[in-house]
């Protein structure tokens, strides 16, 4: 699995190839890194402040979503769903990093399957959550629910044909779906973000905010996903060696 950047495979350069290029490579590295780095604050933050927390101590009390009473599968499912995601967004974090890729293939091809692993074990019971919640916990929003469920087929699908594309070599599509899975897999931050920057504003209507949480958070992450793609797709892809000579990848 590689969340890498298109173009013409670049095997690596040491400093005796061409003079001074490797240095200039680097350099245009360091925004990109740093962009990295920020999104890797963003999403540890996260599972520290809002998931590790409640979630990890297996206490339904603590459960940050109101669980249906006699129904003794809510919270196991729940408990699969967040920890599943966690899984998917700490494996999925390790395929963005080149570095990794570049000195660890064997290391990124096993956490890439990881995260597609997560990922179709995550999504049925997201499923699961959203029928619950649409037919027990009070009134939701049709919008709502439609927003999750074609938020859940579609991380399943861009996944999954992210993972085929990886088995066929075909590296740039690869790439640019496999992107688009970790954006949709992330998109759960922006709801909560939405919410307290909603709270803040005086006069917000709540209810329009939750209403369209099924869809801008998801949408959102897509679109700044495409705009990631076409910025970087001129760059060269960064594969190591071992892995242009394997027969068979991922």
């Amino acid at each position: 699995m590689t969340l890498s950047t298109d173009g013409p495979i670049d095997l690596g350069m040491t400093s005796n190839d061409v003079g001074g290029e490797p240095k200039k490579r680097q350099n245009n590295r360091r925004p990109r890194s740093r962009g990295l780095g920020m999104l890797t604050f963003v999403v540890l933050a996260w599972l520290a402040v809002f998931v590790a927390p409640v979630y990890f101590s297996l206490d339904p009390s603590t459960a940050r979503i109101p669980l249906r009473p006699g129904l003794s599968l809510h919270y196991p499912l729940l408990v699969v769903h967040v920890w599943s995601g966690t899984v998917a967004m700490l494996t999925g974090l390790m395929q963005m990093w080149p570095w990794l890729r570049r000195a660890h293939p064997r290391v990124h091809r096993v956490a890439g399957r990881v995260y597609v692993v997560a990922v179709v074990a995550g999504a049925p019971a997201l499923a699961a959550l959203i029928a619950i919640r649409s037919q027990t916990l009070g009134d939701v929003s049709t919008a709502v629910v439609v927003g999750f469920g074609v938020q859940t087929v579609l991380w399943v699908w861009v996944t999954a044909t992210g993972y085929r594309r990886a088995r066929q070599r075909r590296w740039a599509d690869h790439r640019r779906l496999m992107i688009y899975s970790f954006a949709l897999t992330l998109s759960i931050i922006w709801s909560r973000i939405a919410f307290v920057v909603a709270m803040m504003i005086p006069g917000a209507d709540m209810r329009w905010v939750s209403e369209n949480t099924g869809w801008f958070p998801w949408v959102l992450d897509l679109l700044i996903a495409h705009w990631w793609i076409s910025r970087t797709q001129r760059r060269p892809l960064q594969l190591s060696a071992a892995t242009q000579d394997e027969k068979v990848t991922v």
